[in-house]
């Protein structure tokens, strides 16, 4: 067992609000000056663009320290899968309503990025030879993107400010499946067994520093994801939870159908719809992957982001039965060819 230790910075909400603000000037250039507007209004949009590119490690943020702490179980005879079990280690801020709709999962920089480009496109028309009715409609427009990228930025600083979920739903739930499994399946044959719990799970960053330290073989590399268990309808995830077209790895897929069959336990393939999770950032990566988790009936993980995420809220039960479908999952990749 090893703890790799990382720096990651913590957005504090400067990214968007300098952003906000230099959009703010520009619009309120804009009916005077076109042109200067118009350029200001380029740069912005290269600056969102960036930022959404850089998510997970903002520009202006708090530099913190944080680590994954990774187990490893070597097999008996030559390997033939190596099988990286994942559980986020720490937990997420609690929101209100309104910041979890606008700002988790990445939202706020695609939106501040298509903010910006309707800034951009209202200041383009702008310099056209137009009456000057239409400019001034023009320029009331773009008060509204503006008003967008401000309220984004003060969810966003706000958020930095409020004490962190319990997580014991989100996070909790699933490092004691994560341990409960790594116990059950201490002899395995032909597979390696990997047990990593992930600092920075929410910005990414644990999961670019495991990359970067251990160069995962894409083809005999399987990565099962365990997020949100302990409340809801246990489930191992299709499609939704990562890239576009992108759905979980085939054979993980038909393994777990099998596993929750052998194992007598109810979980079927499920839609996600709450951005993206682990599994989906490393699918992102070429690997192959999926996610096990428990889904609300709307596809999202209840009581994310939430001050009322308590350990009183776990039900035992499916996280004993979340332990046997991935112990069983793990053991049938042994037969696996």
């Amino acid at each position: 067992m090893s703890a790799d230790p990382f720096r990651v910075t913590r957005s504090q909400g400067w990214d968007g609000l300098t952003l906000g603000v230099l959009e703010l000037f520009g619009v309120l250039l804009y009916f005077w000056q076109p042109l200067p507007s118009l350029l200001l209004a380029m740069w912005s949009t290269v600056a969102a663009a960036c930022l959404l590119r850089r998510q997970g490690t903002p520009l202006l943020g708090q530099r913190l320290a944080s680590q994954n702490v990774v187990a490893t179980r070597a097999s008996d005879k030559s390997r033939r899968w190596r099988v990286v079990l994942l559980a986020p280690l720490d937990s997420l801020p609690a929101l209100g309503a309104a910041a979890r709709v606008l700002i988790t999962n990445g939202r706020q920089h695609v939106g501040r990025l298509a903010a910006c480009c309707a800034i951009l496109l209202l200041a383009l028309l702008g310099i056209t030879d137009l009456p000057l009715e239409v400019r001034r409609v023009l320029w009331y427009l773009q008060a509204l993107p503006v008003l967008y990228l401000l309220l984004t930025a003060t969810l966003e600083i706000l958020a930095a400010r409020r004490p962190y979920s319990p997580g014991a739903v989100s996070h909790a739930g699933a490092l004691a499946v994560l341990l409960t499994v790594a116990e059950s399946t201490s002899t395995l044959g032909t597979v390696e067994l990997w047990a990593v719990a992930l600092g920075s799970s929410g910005s990414g960053r644990g999961l670019h520093n495991l990359l970067q330290r251990y160069p995962f073989d894409s083809e005999t590399t399987l990565f099962v994801s365990l997020e949100g268990l302990g409340v809801g309808d246990l489930c191992y995830v299709r499609e939704g939870d990562g890239p576009r077209g992108r759905g979980a790895d085939v054979l993980l897929l038909e393994q777990a159908r099998l596993a929750a069959a052998e194992a007598r336990v109810e979980a079927l393939p499920q839609v996600y719809r709450d951005g993206q999770t682990l599994a989906g950032r490393l699918r992102d990566a070429g690997m192959r992957t999926l996610t096990i988790t428990c889904l609300d009936g709307r596809g999202h993980i209840p009581l994310r982001h939430m001050a009322d995420d308590s350990a009183d809220q776990i039900d035992e039960a499916v996280l004993e039965r979340a332990s046997l479908l991935v112990a069983s999952l793990v053991r049938r990749l042994e037969g696996v060819a």
